[in-house]
């Protein structure tokens, strides 16, 4: 399972630059970036 660097998603007019790690069947958040519009 590799990393997924490409979750994004749009929530109240906030722009979610999500990285999330997999591990060991662990889901964990390596970077969250908020960019308000």
């Amino acid at each position: 399972m590799g990393d997924e660097e490409n979750a994004k998603w749009t929530e109240r007019g906030v722009l979610m630059d999500v990285t999330i790690k997999k591990k060991d069947g662990k889901t964990t958040i390596g970077t969250a970036k908020a960019h308000p519009t």
